[in-house]
């Protein structure tokens, strides 16, 4: 019992049924309490780690009470250990830290060997995500000792990845590469895809960090592959851009074209917008390096519009410093400037105005010591003046004597009169203005020394640090910067050198960066690089900086701001992301496998019913096989609605674009549903307006799905009067149209509570009708999340008792070309008429139910089939005889289908046999799977489970073809 409800458990967990889950969990504390209880409390919460963490929390501490209540010590550390686990998942980091910590302790006294190892582990993964790495590797370390005493494979390599990230993270490369290779090594013995492709990704990701790029790419490559062949498009996309940089960055604009496209195209397919700005900034970036500018700002435009709309705030900052830099070199300096104030915009946390207002205020405290400087110089030149004055008064006295010797007495007395009374003027007026300017000097003095401590205590205030440099040396910086340096004041790092300051690996970069910025070239105005803490470890940061002149000398600004903490954060996101799309993977790899037994059986069921329809039954018998037929095809409906929801919700859906006609549309869903209208006594009509354009542009497959949903849900609801399906052109320009779509009915209504329901997944308004006539609650949710990718909207206006009106606004493209009639298709002839044929076909099929029901369907009309058990059996069948038709099952034991039809292609090439028709007989419902099959070597596909008319059909076209 316990064991079924956690495989119950499970498969709503996977489904994203979280309330089925949990009533799972509540049926579970209902069963006696045992240590068999215990167990699948535990099992259950390990199950539910990913989807449901507050789930996985309460079944752990609830298995933590009983195994406290029957004294059981050894299960409470695995529940406290569980518990743990769960709040990591839900970064609450102290109260795991918590759990995790208890169950050490407890297992440390049990001398729990497993206990000890699980919870030093996870010690380790929450020091490490603290950035405490000497806990963390002390913790691994101690794990490390007991999974090696065990001879736990998975263990050990898992661990020595883990600690290799910690050597990475304290860049130590070296140390961080030995210990990734060790874990590869261990996942390639083990076969573990997943971990191969964590330490392809990691091992890649150091090469390039520390500059072997031919590492870096072989990695990468080898990234890609694997991602290919785990059906992984997200993390292709992504290897896809990795690869294409690495060739960027080697100056091989060809190379990274090739990916960046690859790239670009399956971002497309998959309506990964962020991915397609992403990789349209990057192919932007090619072609600007090679100066083809229309195409840079094609590109670039394009990232920018899907990155607005997505509101990409990483990427807008990046594209407008891109066409910054595009229009710069076109010299079209008012959009660089504009491109700039966007960038600088987005961007505060770099270029922000306070930090602007402190260097323009250090750029003032420089004025005014110029000033001083200057008002000194006055201060000489009148004191000079002065003594000259004097110099003047002494020379003429002396004159004025030598005259007065020469002349009268009296002149030389008037003469030296006048004289004096100017000089004493001039001295007068010249101490008068030496006054004045003293004063002036000195007010300008105190304003000076006022500034300066004022800004002084600004720029000491501020978060960021602020350097000055001259000469190659440092001549000014605040005390954020020292406290970031780790030194007391900013004299002791005026005479450090660059080499002691900026890490080794980026002193190079740095260098030629502050050389390119003084020889005037464009270079980027702020970047990160590693500098070196007093106490010798190396801290992130990132600069912005800014050149003016000074005094003559030409001096840089910068302003540092310590971002180790935000690295943290990105590696930390990036791990996040891994964990999320692994159980992504698992989700769909898990519904695979269970729509293909599904479909299996589901084909044996309806196939056997429809084969004894077709025989001698009497009144009673042929009641009981409707009655299989009809839940079949309930029951098949079901899961094709839930495989439905699912690859929309996986992002696996996307519209096609077809030219037709509404009106046709609206008459075929009409034409389906009319017999079931008029069997209740019911009209189904049409209003379409006369606006409306013949022929449009987008996916008709789609809109009929909606409309027909919506209609048979009126049907079911609706016992007098009838349904009226409506299309009105709300908005319309010369290439697009917005149509509302109106299915009004006259049924029982809805009432505004249960309107709320609606459109969510499992919700049924009518339990009752639901039940009646069968459905899943998912046909509004699906509807709901077609019309999203048509860019509209869905609802309903209804009220009790006066019926419904649900209405969807959906956009199309107006097309004015005719669309060409297919040529009808030819009446089959009767199936049903026994006849021989001289066609040998070969069943591969391993399920007994589906090889009687197939055999007998094709007995019945005459063919002549042989029967393989798997692949390897059909294959040794086919080169001793051959077969005009061979129908392949995919999943089989020995051999599955697609590696026996590769078998089969390979014979035939080597022995120049004429090619059988190999048709593939499977129940999977995954998108990719049909391109998989083409390319074994396949000629057509038949889902199952399948009707006998379908078969014969099929078999039937391969033989006229013949």
């Amino acid at each position: 019992m316990c064991n079924f409800l956690i495989f119950i458990g499970l498969i709503y967990s996977s489904l994203g049924i979280p309330n089925e889950a949990l009533n799972i969990s509540e049926n579970l504390k209902a069963l006696p309490e045992t240590e068999s209880k215990i167990d699948t409390l535990l099992q259950t919460a390990k199950i539910l780690w990913y989807s449901n963490p507050d789930l996985s929390i309460g079944n752990a501490k609830y298995a933590h009470l009983l195994s406290t209540k029957l004294e059981d010590e050894t299960r409470q550390a695995q529940a406290l250990n569980i518990i743990g686990a769960g709040y990591y998942f839900l970064n609450a980091i102290d109260s795991s830290f918590f759990y995790f910590n208890k169950s050490y302790k407890l297992s440390k006294n049990l001398n729990y060997l497993d206990g000890i190892a699980r919870s030093s582990n996870n010690l380790g993964l929450v020091y490490d995500y603290l950035g405490h790495y000497d806990q963390a590797i002390d913790y691994y370390y101690q794990s490390l000792e007991i999974e090696k005493e065990k001879n736990n494979k998975e263990g050990i390599a898992s661990i020595y990845l883990n600690i290799g990230n910690i050597h990475y993270s304290l860049q130590e490369y070296d140390k961080a590469l030995d210990y990734m290779t060790n874990s590869l090594r261990m996942y390639q013995e083990l076969n573990n895809k997943s971990g191969i492709l964590r330490c392809y990704t990691n091992i890649g990701t150091t090469y390039s960090d520390i500059g072997i790029p031919r590492n870096a790419l072989t990695y990468a490559e080898k990234a890609l592959k694997l991602s290919r062949d785990l059906e992984d498009p997200d993390l292709e996309i992504s290897n896809l851009n990795n690869i294409g940089k690495i060739h960027f960055n080697q100056k091989n604009y060809s190379k990274a074209l090739e990916f960046y496209n690859q790239s670009y195209e399956l971002a497309f397919r998959y309506d990964d917008n962020w991915s397609k700005a992403n990789t349209l900034r990057n192919i932007g970036g090619i072609y600007l390096e090679m100066e083809d500018f229309i195409r840079a700002g094609t590109n670039f435009k394009s990232a920018l519009d899907v990155a607005e709309q997505i509101q990409a705030n990483s990427l807008l900052v990046e594209l407008h410093y891109d066409f910054f830099k595009l229009y710069e070199v076109q010299n079209n300096h008012s959009m660089a400037l504009s491109h700039h104030k966007s960038y600088t915009n987005i961007k505060d946390s770099l270029f922000n105005a306070e930090s602007r207002g402190q260097i323009a205020r250090i750029e003032a405290s420089y004025q005014l010591k110029n000033k001083d400087q200057q008002l000194q110089i006055i201060r000489q030149e009148n004191e000079v003046k002065n003594l000259r004055i004097k110099t003047q008064q002494y020379l003429i006295y002396t004159f004025a004597g030598l005259f007065l010797c020469i002349i009268l007495f009296v002149i030389f007395h008037y003469f030296q009169t006048s004289s004096n009374r100017r000089a004493k003027k001039e001295i007068e007026k010249n101490n008068a203005q030496l006054s004045e300017q003293k004063i002036l000097l000195e007010e300008t003095i105190k304003k000076l020394k006022e500034s300066e401590e004022k800004y002084i205590a600004l720029t000491n205030s501020i978060q960021e640090g602020l350097i000055i440099i001259q000469d190659k040396k440092l001549v000014y910086t605040n005390k954020t910067m020292c406290k970031l340096m780790g030194y007391n004041s900013p004299e002791d790092m005026f005479e450090l050198k660059p080499e002691e300051v900026i890490a080794s690996e980026d002193l190079a970069r740095i260098y030629r960066l502050h050389e390119d910025r003084l020889a005037g070239k464009n270079v980027p105005q702020s970047y990160e690089f590693s500098v070196r803490h007093k106490s010798g470890k190396n801290i992130e940061v990132s600069i912005c900086v800014t050149l003016t002149n000074l005094h003559g000398v030409q001096t840089i600004f910068g302003t540092v701001k310590d971002i180790s903490g935000t690295k943290r954060y990105e590696q930390q996101l990036i791990k996040e992301k891994a964990i999320a799309e692994q159980a992504t993977l698992s989700k769909s790899l898990f519904l695979a496998g269970m729509s293909h037994e599904i479909r299996n059986h589901l084909n044996g069921i309806i196939g056997i019913a429809d084969v004894l329809s077709e025989t001698k039954l009497e009144i009673e018998q042929v009641e009981y096989v409707d009655v299989i037929k009809n839940s079949g095809s309930i029951l098949l409906n079901i899961i094709n609605e839930i495989l439905d929801l699912s690859k929309i919700e996986a992002g696996q859906v996307s519209l096609d674009r077809e030219i037709f006609e509404v009106n046709k549309v609206i008459k075929e869903v009409i034409s389906l549903h009319e017999i079931n209208a008029v069997k209740n006594k019911l009209y189904l009509v049409s209003e379409i307006g006369d606006k409306l354009p013949k022929y449009l542009e987008g996916d008709p497959t789609r809109l009929s799905q909606v409309i027909t949903n919506l209609v048979s849900n009126a049907l079911k609801f609706t016992d007098k009067g009838g349904i009226t399906i409506g299309v009105e052109v709300l908005n319309k320009t010369k290439e697009n149209i917005q149509l509302k779509f109106n299915i009004i009915d006259s049924g029982i209504g809805i009432s505004e509570e249960s309107q709320d329901k609606l459109f969510k997944p499992f919700s049924q308004t009518h339990a009752a009708v639901q039940r009646k006539s069968g459905g899943t609650g998912l046909g509004l949710v699906i509807c709901k999340k077609i019309v999203n990718l048509m860019n509209g909207e869905i609802g309903v206006d209804s009220k009790l008792d006066k019926g419904s009106n649900f209405w969807f606004i959906a956009n199309f493209r107006i097309r004015k070309q005719k669309i060409q009639n297919k040529k009808p298709k030819q009446e089959s002839d009767n199936l049903s008429t026994m006849q021989t044929h001289n066609h040998k076909i070969l069943l591969v099929e391993d399920n007994l139910l589906n090889q009687h029901l197939t055999a007998t369907i094709l007995g019945k009309e005459g063919y002549e089939t042989d029967i393989a058990m798997n692949g390897q059996e059909g294959f040794d069948m086919f080169k001793k005889k051959f077969y005009n038709i061979i129908l392949m099952d995919i999943q089989m034991p020995v051999m599955d289908g697609i590696e026996a039809t590769k078998r089969i292609r390979e014979f035939e090439a080597t022995n120049y046999n004429s090619k059988s028709t190999i048709i593939a007989v499977t129940a999977h419902a995954k998108v990719t799977e049909k391109e998989k099959l083409f390319n074994a070597g396949m000629n057509n596909y038949l889902s199952k489970p399948f009707k006998a008319h379908d078969l014969l059909e099929m078999v039937k076209t391969v033989k006229n073809q013949a």
